[in-house]
């Protein structure tokens, strides 16, 4: 993640979205689908998100704007996310929020 904040700062990159997928299986996961490879989205996404989402608005501050995305199903999972450090973010099949 520090290598990414780094090429973001040192460019003109305005926007990063952050955390739309991802690789890893938490161990809560229920589905008989728990256990494939490729990228998790939805609402298991949603926890790790956040904690991506806050480590990478205090690597490139507020000079970078930032699209908090993953797991985001309500409009209580939408202001999480404000309050995590995006700027703007999709949910519930890409209407902007």
């Amino acid at each position: 993640m520090d290598d990414i904040a780094a090429v973001v700062l040192g460019s003109s990159i305005e926007g990063l979205i952050v955390s739309n997928t991802t690789v890893e299986r938490p161990a809560s996961l229920q589905s008989s689908n728990a256990k494939e490879t490729g990228g998790l989205s939805g609402k298991p996404l949603f926890a790790r998100s956040i904690e991506v989402l806050k480590a990478m608005r205090q690597r490139v501050g507020t000079r970078v704007a930032l699209v908090g995305v993953g797991g985001v199903s309500s409009g209580a999972d939408a202001y999480a996310k404000i309050r995590a450090g995006r700027e703007f973010g999709a949910a519930l099949h890409g209407t902007c929020l």
